[in-house]
């Protein structure tokens, strides 16, 4: 009967089948997150309730692959629980990537360069789940490993029983879309822990918050709608991927910004929903500001940074932010304290980054054409604007002039490395680089060496500092050393 349904409705809307379930499975944990609040459960129940609406809806949208979950959440819990080292964690964390990368083959092979609706989203966010568990319990046991502070805060010191660690992987809010959670942060809405300042007691939803999300997540739905009214996908395609004499190089850059923006839509949609459900059921608290509550704690995404920044690293730091997270965190940290791999541990935190997303060479030629561009504008950030600063003044035209650049050129940067995410395959990004004569990359590349090799301004050195520094200070505050932001 609820196939049926199914089956009826998407036919009725005009969306496939695959994808007429996963937008029901969001529109019905509204009215579950909000029910959710005002029932009176143990905190053993909530774990017990939660992972069971988890599954039901997750076997709702993906059928029998829901049990896919199991084979790296029993393992997962099991190793750590009796080998609570950085061997139980390696061994985690490659039997969670080892089976995502799997999932990701298996894709390939059924569906080559295919979009629908596959269990390989639900298991990205697996792998950050449990790969995080891993290593936030190996940390709590590992007094030789130096742990940020974000990492002593997520630090695993009671071992969860397998209630926990179901409701946990099962959590229903952040099963589908993500973003992952850290588990001391679940544990912490499920006991009331986070929320001291009332009393332990979960505080009133913010309608304000509430409102604000609603609204973006309207103004995505419009915007989505108006490119399929309008076909913008099939017009930019015809000119950014064929008939390359119907129109310039700049008119196809154009064009690239256009899909690529609308792509951006579908992302967006997901996390803001994904937040909108974080507030409406509680656990996305992030503290008070100015007598009001804040809601950052499931944030994914800051649409209005990402859109207005001026440096490709802007958006690297607010597009799929707990992933970013992730990263920086749990894998380039790890290798930062490993003597054997920290030389290359940029490059190893991109090539996982890298098979997370999967195995389609667009993935790769996005990841490779972004650390160019933050390397091309990382020198312009430590050569061109400091000198233009110490000629110039910093409220001069020519400073003017740089910030307007990096606001025009970094869109176009981020849609060019973004357009081959979405191509995915070799051959068609090639084609869209070759009809626009790869002129971001030269652009970047020509920069970057450049300023490499024929440095345009030197940092003071210590000494020089020290000997133009003035003697007498007239105050008995201790000195304070100006700092470079780094990009």
């Amino acid at each position: 009967m609820l196939d049926s349904f199914v089956t009826t409705s998407a036919q009725l809307i005009g969306f496939p089948e695959d994808v007429f379930r996963f937008l029901f499975a969001f529109i019905v944990e509204v009215p579950i997150s909000i029910i959710c609040r005002y029932i009176p459960l143990s905190t053993d129940m909530k774990y017990l309730i939660y992972g069971i609406i988890g599954i039901f809806i997750s076997f709702f949208v993906y059928s029998t692959m829901t049990y896919c979950v199991l084979i790296t959440m029993i393992p997962v819990y099991l190793i750590m629980k009796y080998v609570p080292t950085r061997k139980g964690a390696y061994a985690c964390f490659g039997i969670s990537l080892g089976y995502l990368l799997t999932i990701h083959i298996k894709r390939m092979i059924d569906n080559y360069l295919g979009y629908d609706l596959d269990f390989s989203s639900v298991q990205m966010v697996l792998t950050i789940k449990f790969t995080t568990f891993a290593f936030s319990v190996c940390n709590a046991q590992d007094k030789e490993y130096k742990c940020s502070e974000h990492t002593e805060k997520h630090n695993i010191y009671n071992y969860p029983s397998i209630l926990q660690f179901f409701g946990y992987t099962f959590f229903f809010p952040a099963f589908f879309s993500g973003p992952s959670m850290e588990y001391t942060d679940f544990v912490s809405f499920i006991d009331m822990s986070m929320f001291k300042e009332f009393n332990n007691k979960l505080p009133p939803i913010n309608m304000k918050a509430v409102g604000t999300v609603t609204l973006r997540l309207i103004l995505i739905i419009v915007f989505h709608l108006v490119s399929i009214k309008c076909s913008i996908f099939e017009f930019c395609e015809y000119y950014i991927l064929g008939h390359k004499e119907e129109s310039t190089c700049w008119f196809k850059l154009l064009m690239i910004l256009l899909y690529v923006e609308f792509i951006k839509l579908r992302y967006y949609f997901v996390w803001e929903f994904g937040e909108l459900l974080s507030i409406l059921m509680g656990f996305g608290y992030s503290g008070m500001k100015d007598g009001e509550t804040t809601w950052e704690g499931f944030k994914n995404v800051d649409i209005w940074k990402m859109e207005t920044s001026d440096s490709v690293r802007q958006i690297v730091s607010n597009w799929n932010i707990q992933t970013e997270r992730w990263l920086r965190y749990y894998v380039y940290e790890r290798l930062n304290q490993n003597k054997t791999l920290a030389p290359y541990k940029s490059l190893l935190t991109n090539m996982v980054s890298a098979f997370w997303h999967g195995l389609y060479p667009g993935y790769y030629i996005a990841f490779g054409t972004m650390t160019l561009q933050q390397k091309f504008q990382y020198m312009l950030y430590t050569q061109v604007l400091p000198l233009l600063r110490n000629k110039y003044g910093e409220k001069s035209i020519p400073i003017y002039l740089y910030h307007t650049f990096n606001y025009i050129y970094t869109p176009f940067a981020q849609m060019y490395c973004f357009v081959s995410f979405v191509l995915l395959s070799f051959s068609a990004t090639f084609t869209v680089y070759s009809y626009t004569y790869f002129i971001p990359h030269i652009i970047a590349l020509s920069g970057w060496m450049y300023l490499s090799y024929f440095p345009v301004y030197k940092k003071p050195s210590r000494q020089e500092t020290v000997e133009t520094k003035p003697k007498e200070v007239s105050t008995g505050s201790p000195a304070t050393k100006e700092t470079t932001k780094s990009e």
